[in-house]
């Protein structure tokens, strides 16, 4: 099993902006890991076996750097693997699965399990080393909140997460509405977010509840 869903990292860190991604152009998958080669082992070896072995020609009109871009990042070698290197570096995906029978296999003793609700998310299963994961990636950036906490047990605590989305996207439709939770927002309760600004000029998010009616 890969690690990638446990490759969490608990410090709080501010990143730059990354808006600069937009605009960059496509360059070869060689090309763009040129500066790790020093750092990671058999890395040139990986980027041909990816190149080989990736999923192309592409149902999603991908080209064959594309493909292999998302397989390497997916394989799993040494002890310094290219998704743990990038992911310390710069703004990191977050690897989910939505597999159940997967999910399972990570859990411990005592362990937490983040179910989240995402509008942005991508399934990328097809184009993995490890297909059998049915992993799905958040993209860089990605904002997401606690709805609610589904379930509170003594061996495993299960959050319901969402994702924070703009305004002039859709809604997301909720599949744990019909959930009887006391944790969960009523419906005379509103949740609505703030970003608030340091001196510095970083911003953060944080979730706001708003209650139609008071109780003391």
């Amino acid at each position: 099993m890969m690690p990638r869903f446990t490759n969490v990292d608990h410090n709080p860190t501010r990143l730059p902006p990354v808006y600069e991604y937009f605009t960059h152009s496509i360059l070869p998958l060689r090309e763009v890991l040129n500066p790790f080669l020093p750092k990671i082992d058999q890395l040139e070896k990986c980027i041909n076996i990816a190149k080989s072995e990736c999923h192309f020609p592409s149902q999603h009109s991908f080209t064959r750097e594309e493909s292999a871009s998302i397989y390497i990042y997916t394989m799993d070698w040494g002890t310094q693997r290219l998704y743990r290197v990038l992911n310390a570096a710069f703004w990191c995906f977050s690897s989910c699965s939505s597999s159940v029978k997967v999910v399972k296999q990570f859990l411990e003793n005592i362990s937490t399990f983040l179910m989240t609700e995402t509008k942005h998310r991508k399934a990328i299963s097809t184009y993995s080393n490890f297909p059998e994961e049915n992993e799905v990636i958040l993209p860089l950036g990605t904002r997401i909140c606690v709805a609610s906490d589904a379930l509170d047990h003594v061996s495993l605590n299960v959050i319901h997460m969402r994702e924070v989305i703009h305004d002039n996207d859709q809604n997301l439709a909720s599949s744990f509405t019909k959930m009887n939770n006391n944790n969960t927002i009523s419906s005379n309760e509103q949740l609505t977010f703030k970003v608030e600004t340091y001196s510095n000029g970083d911003k953060y998010d944080i979730s706001i509840r708003i209650s139609s009616t008071s109780k003391w």
